[in-house]
């Protein structure tokens, strides 16, 4: 049986991971980018990074996971707001 523990952990990692698709989704589906902090996303992707680190250094299959999913995310935002719709920012 997996510790109660154990289970928080993998709620916390989920949620963590997947917490900047909400925003994916919106800016795909309105294609803008205006409204989106790129210095909070960044500094996520450096948050998300460096968990990814101590993951790996403490061998713990649960943060490695859940920060590589959360890295994915963050950067998808970074590349719509900085690279696919950069021009709307000058508008």
């Amino acid at each position: 049986m997996i510790p109660p523990i154990e289970i928080l952990g993998l709620c916390a990692a989920f949620f963590t991971a997947f917490s900047s698709l909400p925003q994916s989704i919106k800016m795909i589906r309105t294609k803008h980018t205006r409204d989106v902090s790129g210095v909070t996303f960044s500094m996520m992707f450096i948050s998300h990074l460096l968990w990814l680190s101590y993951g790996i250094f403490q061998m713990a299959i649960s943060i490695i996971a859940s920060n590589v999913v959360a890295i994915t995310m963050v950067s998808l935002v970074l590349i719509l707001k900085y690279i696919v719709w950069k021009d709307e920012e000058l508008s």
